[in-house]
């Protein structure tokens, strides 16, 4: 399971990143690289959305743990991670592919698209977090509310910063920490 998860993300982000590219290169008179967000922002800014990411993290867990007494490493995340076959291609799938992939569609392209609608920019933070949540339903519901959370500090990161970049990162750093611990447990 967990060496099918590697590959298919693999290359469903080789697939897709390039088609996102091109359908946002038809969306008016931007550019694919400014529709999509690609604007560099300050070390000190990243830095700042990063340590949100990583505080998030820890409160989801900290509470998943103590305060609703529930796994913090969902049996989804541990079976693909020891059936992953080739580890290093999984943690590249998960810690590259997926944040590539995941933000690009949803950071980019369909939240620049909601932003400029009737949604407006809080409607496309609330509707990308809760599309990006709903692709997520390998966990239970409590796992795909962390998720939805989740999305709403990458799109507000994303409306703030104006950069897919920032929500890149963060969306990295986020499975980093996820790789991290479940591999402690499992090496227990």
């Amino acid at each position: 399971m967990g060496l099918f998860l590697g590959l298919s993300t693999f290359m469903s982000t080789v697939v897709c990143l390039p088609l996102i590219w091109i359908l946002a290169g038809q969306r008016g008179h931007l550019s694919s690289g400014q529709y999509l967000g690609f604007r560099s922002v300050s070390y000190r800014t990243t830095a700042h959305w990063v340590i949100l990411t990583v505080v998030f993290t820890t409160a989801a867990d900290l509470f998943t743990h103590f305060a609703i007494h529930l796994p913090v490493i969902p049996d989804f995340v541990i079976d693909t991670y020891t059936t992953a076959g080739f580890r290093p291609l999984f943690v590249i799938a998960l810690v590259v592919c997926a944040p590539l992939f995941e933000e690009f569609l949803f950071r980019g392209l369909l939240f620049e698209g909601f932003r400029h609608s009737r949604l407006g920019t809080g409607g496309a933070i609330l509707f990308t977090s809760l599309a990006w949540s709903v692709i997520h339903l390998q966990y239970d519901l409590y796992g795909v509310f962390v998720v939805f959370l989740g999305g709403l500090l990458l799109g507000g990161a994303r409306a703030r910063t104006g950069s897919l970049f920032v929500s890149i990162l963060m969306h990295s750093v986020w499975n980093f920490i996820a790789v991290v611990e479940v591999s402690v447990h499992v090496s227990r």
